[in-house]
């Protein structure tokens, strides 16, 4: 009998219930916390007590409806009503109780993840509320953010800042450049988005601050997205001959991560093209500046990252490294107007050129803490690369409308660039006090530029009315060859003043050893040979700096700060090598600072900052020798320069709930400006010197804000901005204030509804005005006007139709005058097959032929407005394939 009725109870096959109790107040497990099952009428009918991480499980309940209560001493009762379905477990999840020491304080609701929170200097995204379409980017993902702008070219700002790094949990990814993590990570990888103004690592590592920041924004990976690896491939062409081909492995395994990326596109993607990567534009580095400008890139490329920590954590190591090809053949036409004392002198200019660039860049960082107390990292990183440049370029210049030369020319270059950093840091920690502590870092550094190459340009001079005055030939041969050999150290202490206090000293001895070569040889015998004297130099540079630190820094809350600064001593040795002269000068600088973050709570925060800074000449700017590569446009350095001395303050309010607002405003002025004094002859030729000036200031204020309403999904956004600077110069011997002011706005509307359509509207208006002193009547006035919409549609389940299209104006101007406005629309439709991991796309690029790269800039008292080739009307099919798998971690 006993046998039968066991086999009955098997056939029923009862079903069971599990869960966790966590704590309310700091989201831990309760342990020993009672979890009873009550029938209807209130009888027990099984319980059991919770696990030290706050886990249960309830097994043999047969299917109906019950009451679940929860008793401990510490914590309120929970009674609640569940459904056991019948032979299947059912998992409540998580249910939190409100400690009983807390039942007579005041109650304040709070999401278990809330949507954004200010934790100290660091604004937060909680990825979780925001609803994204299958296969959707990181680079999308932001895009949705309150407050976040991507543009065109993947360049990220976050309340106006550009970001200038890019960390995935807290590691450089490929050295951190933006754009190869935003375009190849899926959003559905990213548990939060942290935007924070990241210290140097030297400062991290010693704990002294040294005033140096970086807006950074760090990717923190999901859980299941740290157990598996993802893998990433797309190709596509057209019949315009434009490519894109790119691929990405990643493996992560908890700390450990793994990357390898490789790509050859020519269709402007710059998913491989910044600085971190290993490339750059073509012509940068070359001192012969044989460039047109940017141009469509042609991409070539490999890299891989690796990451890990081991020992809890304690130790680590991290490494990038990259090999590229960039070839560009930009062309670009300019229009330059200069504000003189009695007239305007324009310069128009067209040219073009052949750029290609290699190069090859490895970094690495280790980290070893042999015991509790002490702790070393290794940092060593190198660069190298070779450039060819062929540039041709036609010109002429007028004062108002009557022409004064022309001329026309060609440069052939070759380049070559070399870095090589290392530093050694060591720390050492007090046993009972932790704040309490000493290091010591040693750092050396190199780096090398050389350029060589023929300089051929033909001058056209002309009389009043028209007739030709003369001719003037310059056709050389260029060497120039810069170095820079930098040895650091310094000491380091902390001591704790009070709770969350230190007191902060260094100590830093610096020398640095700079030299310049340029020979300029003449034709005469054909072959190049003969040494032009007064435009060749040989110089050396040697600095010695040291400085004392002196901070009281506190890291606690609601208020965090840094107060100090430092004085530095500089001594300054300039040889010439060629006369066996030297020059020296010294000085002294007291730099104060203050940094403070105040947190109201965490949706809103105050900033503020002062510093103060020099900034020294370099030694191009130094020596006294003629650069004629522009013969209209000949630069003298001078060795007289003083280093320059600026103050900035800044003050900014954020907060993020209910809506998010940022305000700021900034001001700065600087004494001893390093400026130019600027000789134009009467046929045009000008000689420009750096000089000291004093009156350089600049200031704004900054509005943003971002709203979502939730019932109708709509999010509302918009920023205004009012900026003014003042620019000293010098137009032959009479001083030149420069006032440029500059105000505008944005407004954008957005609605995205998942897995049905999306649409964004964008619409930005700025005015610009600029007056200079030597000639206020010669004042430049005028307006631009941006505007921008994206449209998506998913008619079908995974079927997206995409539409975007930018309008841009810029007012005419008495030398503006050419076509001022572009409409550049593009489309695209995908689908995706084998469970949303295939994906092939049509799209198309500049519907309407009208895409051009227009600009226009304001400095001193000069204006210019550029036109440069960009990718025009093309077509193209791609398709692309990602695949995440996720494992257990043994």
């Amino acid at each position: 009998m006993i046998f039968c009725v066991y086999r009955g109870f098997g056939q029923e096959r009862p079903g069971g219930i599990q869960g966790k109790i966590r704590d309310s107040s700091n989201d831990r497990g309760c342990s020993f916390v009672v979890v009873a099952i009550l029938d209807k009428d209130s009888s027990l009918v099984r319980f059991t007590r919770t696990k030290r991480d706050g886990t249960w499980a309830i097994r043999g309940i047969s299917a109906g409806s019950y009451m679940l209560l929860t008793s401990h001493p510490a914590y309120d009762d929970y009674l609640a009503k569940i459904i056991v379905m019948g032979d299947s477990i059912t998992d409540l999840g998580s249910i939190y109780l409100q400690p009983k020491s807390d039942t007579l304080a005041a109650a304040i609701v709070t999401p278990k993840n809330p949507p954004m929170h200010i934790r100290g200097d660091t604004l937060e995204y909680n990825t979780s509320t925001v609803k994204m379409k299958v296969n959707a980017t990181v680079e999308e993902l932001l895009k949705r953010l309150p407050g976040v702008t991507v543009n065109q070219d993947g360049s990220i700002t976050i309340n106006g800042v550009r970001v200038e790094h890019l960390l995935v949990d807290g590691e450089d990814f490929f050295g951190g450049d933006p754009t190869i993590v935003t375009k190849n990570f899926n959003a559905d990888m990213i548990a939060k988005i942290q935007f924070l103004d990241k210290k140097s690592s030297q400062a991290e590592f010693t704990g002294v601050d040294d005033g140096q920041r970086t807006k950074t924004v760090n990717l923190v990976l999901k859980e299941d997205s740290k157990k598996g690896y993802f893998v990433k491939g797309e190709a596509g062409a057209g019949p315009q001959g434009y490519d894109n081909v790119n691929g990405m492995l990643g493996a992560f395994r908890g700390p450990r991560q793994l990357a390898v990326l490789a790509m050859t596109a020519n269709n402007g993607n710059t998913g491989f093209s910044g600085e971190g990567a290993g490339l750059s534009v073509g012509g940068a580095g070359d001192a012969l500046g044989a460039s047109a400008g940017g141009g469509i890139p042609q991409v070539e490329g490999v890299g891989a990252h690796y990451a890990d920590k081991w020992d809890g954590n304690e130790n680590h190591i991290s490494g990038n490294g990259s090999l590229g090809f960039l070839s560009t053949r930009p062309y670009s036409s300019s229009i330059t107007q200069q504000t003189l004392l009695d007239s305007v002198y324009t310069q128009a200019q067209n040219s073009r050129s052949v750029n290609t660039n290699n190069q090859q860049r490895v970094n690495a960082d280790y980290d070893y803490r042999p015991d509790t107390i002490q702790a070393f990292r290794f940092s060593l990183g190198g660069m190298k690369a070779t450039g060819q440049n062929q540039f041709i370029s036609t010109g002429s210049s007028s004062f108002n409308d009557t022409l004064v030369n022309s001329s026309q020319s060609n440069i052939r270059s070759v380049t070559g660039n070399q870095e090589f950093d290392a530093s050694v840091m060591w720390r050492i920690r007090a046993r009972k006090k932790k704040a309490r502590n000493f290091s010591v870092t040693a750092r050396m550094s190199n780096q090398s530029n050389t350029s060589s190459g023929n300089l051929y340009v033909l001058n056209n001079f002309y009389k009043p009315e028209g007739s030709l005055l003369n001719i003037d030939t310059t056709d050389q041969r260029k060497v120039i060859s810069s170095s820079n050999r930098n040895f650091n150290g310094n000491l380091n202490y902390t001591e704790p003043l009070w709770k969350n206090t230190v007191l902060a000293l260094r100590y830093d001895l610096n020398f640095n050893q700079g030299e310049t070569q340029q020979s300029t040889f003449g034709r005469g015998d054909g072959k190049y040979q003969d040494l032009v004297d007064s435009l060749s130099n040989h110089y050396r540079n040697n600095v010695v700096s040291q400085a004392a630190t002196i901070n009281i820094q506190s890291s606690g809350k609601p208020l965090s700060y840094t107060i100090g600064g430092d004085i530095r001593r500089y001594s300054n040795l300039q040889e010439n090598v060629q006369t066996d002269s030297t020059l020296k000068y010294q000085y002294t600088t007291v730099n104060p600072r203050i940094d403070g973050h105040y947190a109201i709570n965490k949706e809103q925060g105050i900033n503020f900052n002062y510093s103060a800074n020099t900034q020294q000449p370099s030694i191009t700017q130094l020596q006294p020798v003629q650069n004629n590569n522009n013969p209209l446009y000949i630069t003298l350095g001078n060795p007289n320069l003083r280093s320059s001395f600026s103050q900035n303050f800044g003050l900014g309010f954020n907060m993020v709930k209910p809506a998010f607002l940022n305000i700021g405003l900034n001001f700065g002025y600087t004494t001893n400006t390093i400026s130019t004094r600027t000789y134009t002859d009467s046929l045009g030729r000008q000689i420009s010197q750096p000089v000291n000036v004093s009156g350089s200031e600049n200031g704004g204020v900054y509005f943003g804000f971002s709203h979502k309403f939730k019932n109708s999904a709509i999010d509302l956004g918009g920023s205004a901005n009012l900026s003014f600077g003042r620019n000293v110069n010098y137009v032959g011997d009479i001083l030149s204030n420069n006032y440029t002011y500059n105000t505008g706005g944005n407004i954008s509307i957005g609605k995205y509804v998942a897995d049905k359509y999306s649409i964004r509207l964008n619409a930005n208006v700025n005015y610009s005005s600029s007056i200079s002193s030597v000639n206020p009547s010669l004042s430049t006035h005028y307006w631009t006007q941006n505007h921008s919409f994206e449209l998506s549609w998913f008619p079908a389940r995974g079927l997206a139709l995409n539409t975007t299209g930018n309008y841009s104006w810029q007012e005419k101007t008495s030398v503006f005058t050419g076509n001022n406005w572009t409409f550049f629309w593009n489309a695209y439709v995908s689908k995706n097959f084998l469970q949303n991991r295939l994906v092939v796309k049509w799209q198309i690029n500049d519907i309407l032929g009208q895409n051009a790269g227009i600009g226009r800039s304001i400095s001193g008292n000069t204006t210019t407005q550029s036109t440069s080739n960009i990718i025009g009307r093309y077509w193209m099919i791609s398709v692309s394939y990602r695949f995440i798998r996720h494992s257990r971690i043994k």
